[in-house]
């Protein structure tokens, strides 16, 4: 996943910048979804533009160029993959991962990670770029040719779902928005297969 990014971090950054309205879309539904939190982590953190917004203050990277800005935004960065975490158990009451399970070597594994360090009663987002969708089946048709998408491999709201469950998570809502490119901002809508970019709220539940 770290080799993905690599010189990208300047043309990462700008998307944003040129798409403010889209990102705001996400960012909104994002901070609608989540529950309160007191010690959350960010799995593929990135440059830290999500963690930053949503006051996340740890994340994982394993692209150095994009933890370095991370870390100039003050996220605390562990250079590390999400399939092998260096966590303890039940260290945090969030986790958060934003389009990244398409750049995963091994989803199940991160999921396993994640409800691993996450404590009972604890939540997992994750944010993902809906195959399945109008606008998904167009990135799906043209990642070879995108400079940022052509290693990915997209997920349906299905998979994602069975994927989070068989992890053992118990999942409490699905979400979505982006139902079109134009940067303006767009209104979420429950549920999942409209919006390119869906979102799955889920649980750890509690253990007796």
């Amino acid at each position: 996943m770290g080799e993905t990014f690599t010189g990208l971090a300047d043309r990462y950054e700008k998307w944003f910048v040129n798409n403010k309205e889209i990102f705001q879309s996400e960012l909104a539904l994002l901070k609608d979804t989540l529950p309160p939190f007191s010690r959350g982590l960010e799995i593929g953190v990135g440059t830290g533009i999500f963690a930053e917004a949503l006051r996340i203050g740890i994340g994982v990277e394993p692209s150095e160029e994009m933890a370095l800005r991370a870390e100039a935004r003050g996220i605390k960065v562990f250079r590390e993959k999400g399939e092998k975490l260096s966590f303890k158990n039940d260290s945090f009451d969030l986790i958060v991962m934003i389009t990244v399970d398409c750049f995963l070597s091994d989803l199940d594994q991160t999921l396993r990670e994640a409800y691993r360090i996450i404590i009972a009663g604890g939540s997992l987002a994750i944010g993902f770029i809906d195959k399945t969708t109008a606008l998904g089946k167009i990135y799906e048709m043209k990642k070879h040719h995108n400079e940022f998408y052509r290693q990915a491999n997209f997920h349906s709201g299905e998979e994602m779902v069975q994927a989070i469950e068989k992890a053992g998570f118990e999942i409490t809502e699905k979400s979505q928005t982006i139902f079109s490119l134009k940067n303006e901002f767009q209104l979420a809508k429950p549920g999942l297969g409209e919006g390119l970019f869906g979102l799955i709220l889920a649980k750890k539940l509690e253990t007796n």
